[in-house]
């Protein structure tokens, strides 16, 4: 038995691993959920230690994603088209309770995306292309669909998409 420690999801055993492992995180004082999934039943010291790391700076994971949203919305056209959907889906009790009262219709859109958050991160040590998912909306309270964050085992960007 080898017991690693993971944050937010606890203490697993790498010589006996089960498909998944779940757990709650919080940042910026908004929680998301955290599910690690393996495809093997045996994982390295090493591996585990890598992916301790990669939970460990989820912060900078989604400074960086971030980043990513608002570039996406300015120059491209997914981010927009989701905020868009957004705006005509969310009811206008719940916009003013997410950006404010007071916030001119035109500027509504950017004031929206801004206050988009990650409300869970999908890790998948297994596939080097797609690491981790990290997904970004309101809250899943207002609504199911996400902008998804896919990265690499070192947090780099490789994609965006709007799911649901």
């Amino acid at each position: 038995m080898a017991l690693i420690k993971f944050p937010f999801i606890g203490f697993i055993d790498i010589s006996s691993l089960d498909n998944l492992y779940t757990g709650e995180g919080e940042l910026n004082g908004k929680r998301f959920s955290i599910d690690l999934n393996f495809e093997i039943n045996v994982t390295s010291v090493e591996t585990a230690a890598y992916i301790r790391h990669f939970i460990d700076n989820i912060r900078i994971h989604d400074i960086n994603n971030k980043k990513k949203i608002e570039f996406d919305f300015f120059e491209e056209d997914t981010v927009a088209g989701y905020i868009d959907h957004q705006l005509d889906e969310l009811s206008t009790a719940d916009i003013e309770e997410i950006i404010g009262r007071n916030v001119k219709p035109d500027l509504q859109p950017e004031s929206l995306m801004k206050k988009m958050q990650l409300v869970r991160v999908g890790i998948y040590p297994e596939n080097k292309e797609q690491f981790a998912i990290f997904d970004y909306s309101f809250g899943n309270e207002l609504t199911s669909q996400v902008i998804a964050i896919d990265t690499d085992e070192n947090g780099n960007f490789i994609q965006l998409n709007w799911e649901s």
